[in-house]
């Protein structure tokens, strides 16, 4: 709503940045997006180049409009974008969390999700840690709500609803009150500043011309870029699943090219992901396995059923919302009804339904695919349990946004991102490489495999790589502190990959460096080093920290806690601070060389080969120490052997100790007590403080007052 088409009072919702900052709040100076100026009276915070004025109200319109707040003003504050803000997620119209996956896997943080359905909520929150609302995200109050749990986010996403654009649904485009799904997604980026809008629907949706005017509105507005592209699972994935992605992108980072993924064979049956079916949980069985109405509508009983049963040697049908209730309510409470007859003969029936695993007892039944099963064949992670509820399961994975298709629009974003930051990337088609073999590795776990069905010898050694981290589910393998230091670049699949085979094959990394070192810097250790006695291998490795070996030094082992990011040659520097230089020859790790950039990590135990410097060996001349700045050096130095007293026993000692020997040293007596072997009650209260007489003797002088 334009500032000049409304009359004095009316409200607003704004979007605006400040031109001058008023310190006394009255008449802040500022601008909206389509460039109109304004006064504003009320509070905000300096912190904030930008600002959300949600139900501002115009105080006047001439000369200059002035707008001001009432009691139902929210204002949401905006800073200037940071490249963390741009790498965290909002995640529209959420699901059960198909795209946050695939956004994980790419390197990106998901901060909060927001679906308006409470059964998907309740799925999301099994596999992801992000914030969780549950709410329209045309409403005021849930946006504040995600703005003030997203951090800053900058990139929004949002599968939005394909039943008004669907073949299968009723293509009602605009006429679909689901339909405005595309418009609140756009108004909901726009309210938070998002600076990158990565968009999901079915294949139709490209084409629709609601949802193009909707996406040229918002670029012509905002002067945002806008790209597109048409991804098919089935071209590297035994599955179907055809579905439109849109990058929208601000004017600082320019359009993002979005390039046709290329075709994969290596993977092209269904039995290459599921080798057979086994035998769930006796309660998943029989929640999935065909009732009455079902065993007739799919013409089980007349053996007519065999099209919709999932063949092994070819793809899976593209999965749907309505598998598992067809003849039924939806579980997800999208239909209280099965669909019509009226509907079936126009539409069909769409199902995939497999033969199970025998029972005990040596029967099965037809029954529906486990919604497992149709995760792993729509490239999502088939070990994460989502409850009991197997069939509202089903209904989520129909609904999902794939993804590996996900992770190759990400992946494309952080190229983008990478390149404006002049860093290292990888390409969206390595992300893919190592996205299959790390869900093959998963799908290994649940359907182990006697005889591989996979043949591409490059595809199993990248499979084998995985193999240490395969029981760690994809937000766990992308735990920031997990890869902390050990590459330059963002931490996504790919890059965890190449880790790992660098790792393996002894390949070490190169790792920039460009902040100078100086005298001053802090040594990289969060203790002082901790020496240890035994010079064994073995016997000085902490669990708790890193340990240091000496090779041709006789300088003991050194334990300590390395902070974040420290490398070899940090320590190095560090040491020879503490005790002087050392040229090193060779550092080893478990037997293998490793660069002076190595990061250093508890657990660790590295060897250095070194040899002394000459200059570590040159004897300090004494006499040629100075002893002041204005004395000059008269008498020679002479070593003074001072004996110590013998160590009294003390009610504070804990264990053993040793009892002093009785025999004084020069047969002198250390401590003369008799002198107060006289004294009584308070009279001890009243001695004066020892003093010092002579070199050998300490006196404690008489009480003040001698009386008791």
């Amino acid at each position: 709503m334009e500032i000049r088409s409304v009359d004095n009072g009316a409200l607003l919702d704004l979007v605006c940045s400040v031109k001058i900052f008023d310190s006394e709040q009255t008449s802040h100076l500022m601008v909206c997006m389509d460039g109109t100026s304004f006064l504003f009276e009320g509070f905000i915070s300096d912190e904030f180049h930008s600002f959300t004025i949600f139900n501002a109200v115009l105080k006047q319109q001439y000369p200059v409009p002035m707008i001001t707040t009432a009691k139902d003003t929210h204002i949401l504050g905006h800073r200037k974008p940071s490249w963390d803000a741009l790498m965290s997620v909002v995640d529209l119209c959420a699901g059960f969390g198909g795209l946050a996956q695939g956004a994980t896997a790419s390197g990106f943080s998901v901060q909060v999700a927001v679906d308006q359905n409470p059964k998907m909520i309740e799925l999301y929150t099994k596999a992801s840690e992000a914030h969780v609302i549950c709410g329209d995200i045309g409403s005021h109050d849930v946006v504040r709500e995600i703005w003030r749990h997203s951090s800053g986010a900058a990139t929004v996403t949002s599968g939005f609803s394909c039943q008004p654009f669907s073949k299968l649904g009723d293509g009602k485009s605009q006429d679909d009150t689901r339909a405005n799904c595309l418009t609140k997604t756009l108004e909901t980026a726009f309210y938070l500043q998002a600076q990158l809008i990565i968009l999901e629907c079915v294949a139709p949706a490209a084409q629709d011309s609601f949802v193009k005017g909707e996406i040229d509105h918002f670029t012509k507005s905002t002067g945002f870029f806008c790209t597109q592209t048409e991804l098919r699972l089935d071209h590297i994935w035994p599955c179907r699943r055809h579905r439109s992605w849109w990058v929208l992108s601000a004017p600082f980072i320019g359009p993002v090219e979005l390039k046709p993924w290329p075709p994969l064979a290596s993977i092209q049956e269904v039995q290459q992901v599921i080798p057979e079916i086994r035998l769930w949980a006796h309660d998943d069985e029989m929640q999935l396995s065909l009732d009455d109405v079902e065993i007739q509508a799919f013409g089980v009983a007349d053996e007519c059923h065999s099209k919709y049963l999932l063949n092994g040697k070819s793809k899976a049908p593209c999965a749907l919302n309505a598998w598992g209730s067809q003849t039924r309510a939806c579980p997800c409470g999208c239909r209280k009804y099965g669909f019509t007859q009226s509907r079936l003969e126009n539409k069909g029936l769409h199902g995939c339904l497999v033969r199970s695993a025998s029972f005990p007892d040596g029967t099965s039944v037809i029954r529906h695919v486990h919604p497992n099963e149709a995760m792993g064949l729509n490239t999502f992670d088939p070990v994460i349990d989502f409850g009991t509820d197997v069939r509202l399961t089903l209904s989520a994975v129909g609904q999902l946004a794939c993804p590996a298709q996900a992770l190759w629009i990400l992946g494309s974003v952080l190229e983008k991102i990478d390149a404006m930051k002049q860093a290292q990337t990888f390409s969206a088609s390595s992300q893919i490489q190592a996205y299959r073999a790390w869900l093959l590795t998963r799908c290994r776990q649940v359907w182990p495999v006697v005889q591989e069905t996979i043949h591409d010898p490059k595809l199993l050694d990248l499979m084998a790589f995985w193999k240490d981290l395969r029981h760690l589910s994809m937000a766990e393998l992308m735990f920031p502190m997990r890869w902390d230091g050990k590459f330059a670049c963002t931490p996504s699949v790919a890059a965890v990959l190449d880790h790992l085979i660098r790792e393996k094959e002894s390949i070490i990394p190169t790792m920039p460096d460009n902040e100078p070192k100086t005298d001053d810097e802090v040594i990289p250790v969060f203790d002082s080093p901790q020496l240890v006695d035994d010079p064994d291998l073995q016997g000085c490795m902490y669990a708790d920290s890193c340990t240091v070996v000496f090779q041709g030094l006789t300088e003991p082992p050194i334990s300590f806690q390395p902070k974040s990011g420290s490398t070899v040659a940090d320590f190095l520097a560090a040491h020879a601070k503490l005790v002087g230089p050392c040229e090193v020859n060779q550092v080893s790790l478990k037997g293998q060389a490793i660069g002076l950039d190595h990061c250093m990590e508890v657990g660790q135990l590295i060897i250095i080969s070194a040899t002394a410097c000459e200059s570590n060996n040159h004897t300090i001349d004494k006499s040629e120490c100075a002893i002041s700045p204005t004395a000059a050096w008269s008498q020679p130095a002479v070593e003074i052997d001072v004996k110590s007293p013998p160590r009294k026993v003390s009610k504070f000692d804990v264990g053993e100790c040793l009892t002093p020997s009785m025999v004084m040293p020069d047969d002198q007596m250390w401590l003369d007590a008799s002198a107060l072997q006289g004294l009584q009650g308070k009279q001890f209260l009243k001695l004066q403080m020892p003093c010092v007489q002579n070199a050998t003797t300490l006196v404690i002088a008489a009480p003040i007052c001698s009386h008791p």
